[in-house]
């Protein structure tokens, strides 16, 4: 059994998901702009040694939250994030708004007034549809109808440029109907990865397919009671599976051996 609501929490190393259950417990702080504390660490390593662990650690435990929690895209930009460790006996590790590079924050004055209106919007669609069958299909037609694909949108990896800007790439596609999905009780993982038209997906490093532009992100849904790959961003229903299914391959960054078994 899949457990979609925690599907990448449960392939984090158990101090990933100590600090993954950090950011968790520290959402409206996180939402609000303010400092929050994750952990406490024994001084038992140079500190340069510590940063570049607690940093490749952090894009991955971020990465899994978004994926997970898909309304955190739009409050914890993984762009804006800094750490600190700080203390004489143990390191303690803050996170702190990045208010230099800003992320997504700069964008907009209030994000609590930005959630409580994707979440009008998609509560307002969401009550209009019943069936697992028509919300599948609904919440699809209805981003795909509504959005335009822009990799130049200021909110382009979020909801707020999916639903209220009506702009965004990919990763805003794969995000907003996650949430949606979510809240319309459809089971649904969101994946990131590579998508090539060409079926050459496998001939590429993850860093040359980012390189060249094969970056892709995407949703597995439960439909007509099996997985499927559903795309928004190439407007790929599940009638068109193989196609898709043949040109999309996750990438590396979680254990995705479980996620291509259930397609």
């Amino acid at each position: 059994m899949i457990d979609v609501k925690r599907f990448y929490r449960n392939q984090l190393s158990e101090a990933e998901k100590f600090i993954y259950d950090a950011l968790e417990r520290n959402r409206q702080k996180i939402i609000e702009n303010e400092p929050v504390m994750i952990c406490q660490i024994d001084k038992n390593a140079e500190t340069e040694e510590i940063y570049e662990v607690i940093d490749a650690s952090l894009v991955r435990i971020i990465t899994a939250y978004q994926l997970d929690n898909p309304l955190a895209s739009v409050y914890l930009d993984i762009d804006r994030y800094c750490i600190n460790l700080e203390g004489e006996k143990s390191d303690i590790l803050m996170l702190y708004p990045n208010r230099a590079t800003g992320g997504t924050y700069s964008n907009f004055k209030n994000v609590k007034e930005m959630i409580n209106e994707i979440e009008l919007v998609s509560n307002e669609f969401i009550k209009k549809i019943r069936t697992t069958k028509d919300k599948t299909n609904a919440i699809y037609d209805w981003i795909v109808q509504n959005t335009i694909y822009s990799y130049k949108a200021i909110n382009k990896n979020n909801m707020v440029g999916c639903l209220i800007g009506k702009k965004c790439n990919c990763v805003g596609y794969t995000h907003t109907f996650k949430y949606m999905a979510d809240k319309a009780g459809i089971s649904a993982i969101s994946v990131i990865g590579i998508a090539d038209k060409n079926e050459c997906i496998y001939q590429y490093t993850e860093d040359e397919a980012i390189e060249i532009g094969l970056g892709h992100a995407w949703n597995n849904v439960m439909y007509n009671g099996r997985w499927n790959l559903v795309d928004t961003a190439l407007h790929i229903k599940p009638m068109y599976l193989i196609y898709a299914m043949n040109t999309h391959r996750p990438f590396d960054l979680f254990n995705t051996l479980e996620l291509e078994e259930i397609i």
